[in-house]
């Protein structure tokens, strides 16, 4: 039987008070049986994050505080509050008026004359103060605050029992929390479901990237300290932690795709020199690399080739490279490169009289790449051909033959191509093929 997770209301504010609820006790170890827990999870995380983004939160709160102050402050400044609402929810602005509301207080503030009357209309009005400075940073910051929050309820009751076995966590606990055994109850009884715990955090840590929230400030402090965890049971948030964290130093993939981009397109053939700083950087690229192969621009996609086979290969000492247009749809690079003398795969024979076969048939094969290795050399060598086609199949037989004959390398009848590159060669995607020779 399925269980009923949703929210008992469709207003945003009570599907986010509600989720609020949820995830809180859940944190503090009240966990259900399996599978309804982790289809709770998923259910009322993504309640909290979609009702955090809803512009109408911020004014259905505001609502329900000003309910709740009615006959304790003026009831111009509420009728002025409201005013201002009602004029937000007719307009098109998704920019809540926290600037205006925080000027009507102010006013109303300065008009009191009694001292004692001005402590208590401040006092009375501290919700609302609370609540403007909850939602200015918007939906963005919303969705922020209510993560750090939910991360820094974990880790404080993790971080008691991170360092040393539970009966001297225990013991030291109960040593800080002498005159509270409450405090001492409810971290013990969270922790005994932290299994249960660590899931609900991964999913909230999976909300980073998802909805693209910037790493900062608190937010990064709780990952920081999230990631230091060293408990075993926090092993697996640990690691998430830590992940998201570099993840979040990592410039955005538009970002990297088009420095990429514009870098290739400036280099010539007489500047090849300027690919060396693409092919050295520290910087995973091989996923931006493998787009620009595909590249309207002719000189973008050479250069990529190119960098590809040279960043791949670092390792090596490659002795000669060059590309060639084959066709329109195929560009192909033939280069040689030499093994290192302590590479463990070492073979001392050449590649000269060998046999390699290749086609470019709609039914492709990886199995019929054949060597014949003779005449031993001091300095073992190697030689390849790489292309790259958007998909397998279009090509003629001829076209992938000839350009296997124009690179030096033998054709024959019955030859296939290689749909994938090799180990070392982390090409992605299926719909994306390297020929390899």
């Amino acid at each position: 039987a399925m269980m009923d997770v949703a929210s008992p209301s469709k207003r945003p504010l009570q599907k986010f008070q509600f989720a609020m609820k949820t995830l809180t006790d859940m944190l503090d170890g009240f966990c259900i049986p399996e599978p309804f827990f982790s289809e709770m999870i998923t259910v009322q995380v993504r309640h909290l994050m979609e009702a955090a983004r809803n512009p109408e939160l911020p004014m259905l709160d505001l609502q329900d505080v000003l309910s709740s102050l009615e006959g304790r402050i003026s009831s111009r400044l509420l009728t002025s509050i409201r005013d201002t609402l009602h004029d937000y929810s007719q307009s098109e602005s998704v920019v809540f008026p926290y600037d205006k509301i925080t000027s009507l207080m102010d006013t109303h503030a300065l008009s009191i004359t009694k001292h004692t009357d001005r402590e208590r209309f401040l006092l009375d009005t501290q919700n609302i103060i609370s609540l403007i400075q909850r939602y200015r940073g918007g939906a963005h910051g919303l969705q922020r605050d209510v993560l750090v929050q939910h991360l820094t309820r974990y880790r404080d009751v993790e971080e008691k029992f991170s360092v040393g076995s539970f009966d001297k966590c225990l013991d030291t606990l109960r040593e800080q929390n002498r005159d509270t055994l409450d405090t001492v109850v409810q971290c013990v009884m969270a922790h005994h479901k932290v299994a249960a715990r660590n899931i609900l955090v991964s999913s909230l840590l999976e909300c980073i990237p998802r909805y693209q929230m910037e790493v900062t400030g608190e937010l990064k402090a709780v990952l920081e300290s999230l990631a230091e965890l060293a408990s075993p049971g926090t092993t697996r948030v640990a690691l998430l932690a830590r992940t998201t964290l570099i993840q979040a130093l990592q410039p955005p993939y538009e970002a990297v795709y088009h420095r990429v981009q514009e870098t290739l397109a400036e280099v010539d053939l007489s500047q090849q020199e300027a690919l060396k700083e693409l092919v050295v950087s520290p910087s995973p690229i091989f996923d931006v690399l493998v787009d620009c192969l595909f590249n309207a621009n002719s000189r973008v996609a050479r250069n990529a080739l190119e960098v590809y086979i040279r960043r791949s290969y670092l390792a090596y000492k490659l002795t000669s490279l060059e590309v060639k247009d084959v066709h329109p749809k195929l560009k192909l690079v033939e280069f040689q490169f030499t093994l290192p003398s302590s590479h463990p795969n070492i073979v001392r024979r050449s590649m000269s009289g060998s046999s390699l076969k290749l086609s470019a048939s709609s039914n492709l094969s990886l199995s019929s790449l054949e060597e014949t290795f003779c005449s031993p050399l001091s300095s073992p060598q190697r030689e390849q051909s790489s292309g790259a086609l958007p998909h397998v199949g279009p090509l003629p037989h001829a076209t992938i033959a000839q350009a296997v004959s124009s690179s030096k390398l033998k054709s024959t009848s019955d030859a296939s191509v290689q749909s994938h590159p090799p180990h070392d060669l982390p090409l992605k995607g299926c719909d994306r093929t390297g020929v390899m020779a």
